[in-house]
């Protein structure tokens, strides 16, 4: 009936130094960038220049649960939709924010299947760190919900809804505290608070279907940044400031009568914006023109952690066996391609980071070890590239800033 959980979080940062994106860069065509490549979100490059620490509740949450509904709040991440290594617009990129929360515990059974479903109502802070931004806190208000049909076994289907509000521009009533229960299409929303004006909203349908005797899934995740005015916006413009996510993931027994297995998964996050937002001097995904700090909290993403405008494509091939497994990871990541497009546009200059990740996770009694270790080639970093001018031969020889980074992370559990 009433479940506490106290799990709080400390972070310390040494921040030091590194080279970031500097105004003063010019590219081969003498185009100075007119802004960071982040200008419009509250996304800080950098988070000061001195050592910092944080405390904060954590994973922490306190709840009343009825059967299958539960209400509580909570400061714990969250993370809504199919993907595995990234989702459209909640993941766990983000430090947790206090949210009051209504929620399903576990599946609600009916004659036609099954329902989950999640409300949250929150506050996201700052980062401190951007300068010329509104002294306001956010409102989100924000939902999932999930349908397990009856007659189709493995397949789920979802959307997410998501509102962003400055305090100020919060209003009252139901309409304002609850817009994720207002209709989707603008032009039978409030008047005085619509997407164009006061509040972003973002929004995404998702799938995911399993093969349980095939070992096999594959899931799905499609959003929009801005819902449409009306039927005739949506069947012109049906792609207008979308993303999306794909992927599957497939388990081979390696013998039988054997509980090892290897795990092949991939994944596509895209969000480069079409020409459709760009040619309307729109904002990438994350970004929005009125509420300027963006679907952030304290300065880092919500949503994917790729950043506005950036693609990623992830290989992950493991052993897998219980707790244990041992495995790499080959990643592409090509950074804010909205960005790219609108300044940059030479096509030598793109900034695309190539990276291999080895894994594993052992498990010794009720000690449990996991480590990491990540190589990343950045080609161009910062969308820098110097090239050799005058005879066309040489088009493909400039020299791009190259440069090479290591990770490394240890994790140790003890299950009592």
């Amino acid at each position: 009936f009433l479940s506490i959980q106290f799990q709080p979080e400390y972070v310390y940062a040494e921040n030091k130094s590194f080279d970031g994106f500097v105004k003063r860069y010019i590219n081969p065509l003498g185009l100075q960038y007119p802004f960071s490549p982040y200008h419009n979100i509250d996304y800080p490059e950098k988070f000061g220049y001195e050592s910092y620490s944080q405390f904060s509740l954590g994973q922490s949450s306190i709840r009343l649960t009825f059967g299958a509904i539960s209400f509580g709040f909570s400061n714990e991440n969250l993370w809504w939709g199919p993907g595995i290594h990234n989702s459209l617009l909640m993941t766990n990129s983000s430090s947790g924010f206090k949210h009051f929360t209504f929620n399903t515990a576990k599946p609600v059974k009916t004659s036609i299947g099954s329902f989950e479903w999640q409300v949250i109502a929150g506050k996201l802070d700052d980062s401190g760190y951007s300068v010329g931004m509104p002294d306001d806190w956010r409102y989100i208000n924000a939902m999932v919900f999930s349908y397990q049909p009856q007659w189709v076994q493995g397949l789920f289907l979802g959307f997410v809804r998501s509102f962003v509000i400055y305090n100020n521009h919060l209003g009252g009533g139901l309409k304002n505290y609850l817009p994720v229960l207002n209709p989707f299409a603008k032009s039978s929303q409030v008047v005085d608070a619509i997407d164009g004006e006061n509040r972003m909203q973002m929004s995404s349908v998702f799938m995911r279907w399993v093969w349980v005797k095939s070992h096999l899934e594959i899931y799905a995740e499609y959003g929009r940044k801005s819902n449409v005015w009306e039927t005739l916006d949506y069947s012109l413009n049906p792609n207008h400031s979308n993303a999306y996510i794909f992927g599957f993931r497939k388990l081979f027994q390696l013998r039988k009568n054997n509980e090892s297995w290897l795990s092949l998964n991939m994944e596509i996050a895209q969000l480069e914006a079409n020409p459709i937002p760009l040619n309307m001097d729109g904002d990438s995904w994350y970004e929005h023109a009125s509420v300027v700090h963006g679907y952030t909290h304290q300065g880092q993403l919500l949503g994917a952690g790729i950043g506005p405008g950036s693609n990623l494509q992830t290989l992950n091939i493991a052993w897998v066996r219980s707790l244990k497994s041992i495995g790499v990871q080959f990643d592409r990541l090509a950074h804010n391609k909205d960005f790219y497009f609108e300044y940059v546009k030479d096509i030598r200059e793109d900034w695309v980071d190539i990276s291999a990740t080895a894994f594993a996770t052992w498990d010794y009694k009720k000690l449990l070890v996991d480590l990491k270790l990540k190589f990343v080639k950045s080609f161009n970093y910062q969308w820098v590239y110097e090239a050799k001018l005058g005879d066309p031969s040489y088009f493909w020889e400039g020299d791009g800033w190259d440069v090479f980074n290591f990770q490394a992370q240890l994790g140790l559990t003890y299950r009592f």
